[in-house]
């Protein structure tokens, strides 16, 4: 058996933005986007985050972002919109179930 471990140093992180807003039902809903430059190249990264009914939900998008390699400004804001999108609904139908619900 052969395994193989990759082990990536970072080198620098720059928060670039930080959005608090309300998800479905008053759920806080956190979305950060940050540039992370590590040994295996710069990439950007989008995350929406919220926790409900004691469980963690992340989306994350993350692309590579260098100065020789830019990622084009539509595409970019393309991958803003989908984390923007994100929202989550939780619908009780029965005592011992939820139905959480992710909306894209």
């Amino acid at each position: 058996k052969i395994l193989f471990i990759f082990i990536a140093s970072t080198n620098d992180v720059q928060l670039l933005n930080v959005i608090e807003k309300q998800a479905h039902g008053g759920v806080p809903l956190y979305q950060v986007e940050y540039k992370l430059d590590s040994s295996r190249g710069v990439k950007r990264i989008f995350s929406a985050v919220t926790v409900a009914k004691k469980k963690l939900y992340i989306l994350n998008v993350a692309f590579k972002d260098s100065s020789d390699m830019p990622l084009p400004l539509d595409t970019a804001s393309l991958l803003n919109q989908i984390v923007n999108s994100f929202d989550l609904l939780i619908e009780k139908y029965h005592e011992a179930f939820d139905l959480i619900i992710f909306l894209l």
